[in-house]
């Protein structure tokens, strides 16, 4: 009787090591899905030109600014 019942303790800590030990690499997994979904995305969205379209937008956004900040405070009206 102590034998089985020490096998079933046995069988149930290896069990949970397991269990344990593949949450672990399903976490794991996650993470580098993670990382793989944000590295596909990134690189679709410069190949498709995207990234450079926000880009100049930007910057004429960046430069739109700085006229108008430039012209109030110089006291100027602001040219469109």
């Amino acid at each position: 009787m102590e034998q089985t019942v020490a096998w079933m303790r046995m069988a149930a800590l290896v069990h949970c090591r397991a269990q344990r030990k593949e949450r672990k690499l399903m976490a794991v997994w996650w993470i580098v899905s993670k990382e793989a979904k944000k590295e596909a995305s990134r690189k679709y969205l410069e190949f498709s030109g995207v990234i450079d379209s926000l880009t100049k937008d930007l910057g004429l956004a960046v430069q739109i600014v700085h006229v108008v900040i430039a012209a109030t405070l110089l006291n100027s009206p602001v040219n469109s």
